[in-house]
């Protein structure tokens, strides 16, 4: 269906990114000409803060426990796009490169990608 086509692209995109691939503007443009109507599941936005400041002072085991509550009983099958890049960029940024490899692989095969 075009949501599910909407959605891996959204998933590859972002797992690229979040991974230190360099994703060329023009495929982020395209994902602009369609209106976002995936349904997704998306944690509070207060996870992600929470996930954020983790990362960001290196505080290794709440990041991974954050990241873990953040992707939820759904997991990277099901979880908002958005909420997969920052798990999987927030484990490379506390040194987790391995995990967040692992788990983007995870979250692709789990897409479809």
């Amino acid at each position: 269906t075009p949501e599910q086509a909407e959605r891996r692209n959204a998933v590859l995109l972002g797992l690229l990114d979040a991974l230190g691939q360099r994703v060329p503007t023009e495929f982020w443009l395209q994902a602009f000409d369609t209106p976002w109507q995936v349904p997704t599941i998306a944690p509070r936005p207060s996870l992600w803060h929470a996930l954020h400041l983790a990362a960001e002072n290196l505080r290794l085991a709440e990041t991974v426990l954050v990241a873990l509550v953040a992707l939820g009983d759904e997991g990277p099958a099901l979880t908002d796009p958005t909420n997969l890049y920052r798990v999987v960029g927030s484990l490379r940024l506390v040194g987790f490169d391995a995990e967040a490899r692992a788990l983007a692989v995870e979250a692709a095969i789990a897409n479809g990608v």
